[in-house]
């Protein structure tokens, strides 16, 4: 298949905090594939899977398996504009004690995340970003952002 690529990480990965006296291992597995429409238009879909197992000092163990698919859509008009969108939804499926559960990206169950740019280069040293973005976890409101952006270089 011309103009896509695929790609495929393995990771293994531990880690510790002495702030939550955490140990944390995480196995992950991502598939990625990214296909040019043409010259202007690029889109990538990502799917991943991981396993998350942790603990504070060989207590109050917890495990995480967490199912996540990515869209990202960049699309270029007229060499001056610039659209970049990125929709994610991860699903979380947590077991065990609580520990570690006030961390957003660890509670259980659905997660959103969004993001859209539109960038317009109005001349040789000057531009303007409109930003939109947000989330939504469980147990709390969803988070919305809008940026609107100014660069002049000089």
């Amino acid at each position: 298949m011309r103009n896509t690529k695929f790609d495929l990480f393995l990771e293994n990965r531990k880690e510790e905090d002495s702030r939550y006296e955490s140990e944390i291992e995480i196995n992950s597995v991502e598939f990625d594939v990214r296909k040019k429409i043409n010259d202007n238009l690029t889109m990538q879909t990502d799917f991943d899977f991981s396993y998350e197992k942790g603990n504070k000092q060989n207590e109050d163990y917890y495990e995480i398996k967490s199912y996540k698919l990515s869209e990202t859509v960049t699309y270029f008009f007229q060499r001056k504009y610039r659209l970049f969108s990125r929709f994610s939804y991860k699903r979380n499926n947590r077991s065990g004690s609580t520990f570690l559960s006030f961390l957003a990206d660890k509670k259980d169950g659905d997660i959103f995340k969004w993001n859209i740019n539109l960038d317009y280069k109005i001349g040789s040293y000057t531009s303007v970003r409109l930003k939109y973005s947000g989330d939504s976890y469980p147990e709390q409101d969803d988070v919305h952002q809008l940026e609107v952006e100014v660069k002049a270089e000089f």
